[in-house]
């Protein structure tokens, strides 16, 4: 069982292991790690068409939002534009 203060990496072959760093990190940087380690664990058990249609709501709503502000790019000859 973890201890509360511990970080398990995931690794290429579908395990973990202890995220064990090389000199002192802040407890900051230790809770960023321990979000990203638990979201790529949390990947593991999706399917790819999920990991697909979350990341196609994902380009839509950055989409929507550059409607919103402006940003976005209204023709294809404007995203051609120095290419």
């Amino acid at each position: 069982m973890a201890h509360e203060g511990t970080v398990l990496l995931p690794t290429p072959d579908g395990g973990t292991r202890l995220f064990q760093p090389g000199r002192p990190v802040t407890p900051e940087v230790r809770d960023t790690i321990r979000r990203a380690a638990q979201l790529a664990l949390a990947q593991r058990a999706r399917t790819p068409e999920q990991i697909i249609q979350d990341g196609r709501a994902a380009l839509e709503r950055a989409r929507q939002e550059a409607i919103l502000n402006g940003q976005a790019i209204t023709e294809a000859a404007e995203a051609a534009r120095d290419d």
